[in-house]
């Protein structure tokens, strides 16, 4: 794209173009001629096609743009069935639940639930909402975490600072609980 000039000075813009190569699939019906519209004459020759004898370069550029598109078809192939989660045999793979980050903490609220009452259950807003909260408090713990550790000059959370800041930001009995826990889940990773 060439520059535009606005006065004296000289605005240019960048262009960037992503290039994919895909192979569609498509299906075609033949009607009968009643149906069809009218084709056009043709004489059996190819459109761009020059007239007279091909060269060998012709030749060779011809049969190295079909090796090209083959192969551009069997790589559109491979990523179409890999996108359709298909491995040995044509089963499909199982997805790992770990991998996945837009889980949040929905299964560890549910695994807490049963836990505590086994024969109830949850609605998806109220999993959600659970959810955001178990994330707003993550975040300001953390954050007040973070902002302890600054102002001890160093760049690494400890286990110190995380209880520290459970204590400010909880109030009074259910930092006392919080931090009971923490401490049990920490012993019981160290040993």
């Amino acid at each position: 794209m060439a520059p535009k000039r606005r006065g004296s000075k000289v605005v240019s813009s960048v262009v960037k173009t992503k290039v994919v190569e895909e192979t569609v699939e498509v299906a075609t019906t033949i009607l009968p001629a009643s149906q069809s519209q009218p084709a056009e004459e043709d004489d059996g020759a190819e459109p761009n096609k020059p007239e007279g004898p091909e060269t060998p370069t012709q030749k060779r550029s011809r049969t190295e743009g079909k090796a090209k598109t083959r192969k551009a078809e069997a790589t559109a192939r491979k990523k179409l069935s890999a996108a359709a989660g298909k491995g040995k045999g044509g089963r499909r793979r199982r997805r790992l639940g770990g991998n996945n980050v837009d889980m949040g903490y929905k299964a560890y609220v549910y695994r807490v639930l049963k836990q505590v009452h086994p024969d109830l259950g949850a609605s998806g807003k109220t999993m959600q909402a659970l959810d955001m909260m178990m994330a707003d408090m993550f975040e300001r713990l953390a954050t007040e975490a973070s902002r302890l550790a600054q102002y001890a000059g160093r760049a690494t959370l400890t286990s110190r600072d995380v209880q520290n800041a459970v204590r400010l930001v909880l109030p009074g009995e259910l930092a006392k609980h919080a931090i009971s826990e923490g401490t049990k889940a920490v012993t019981m990773y160290m040993s």
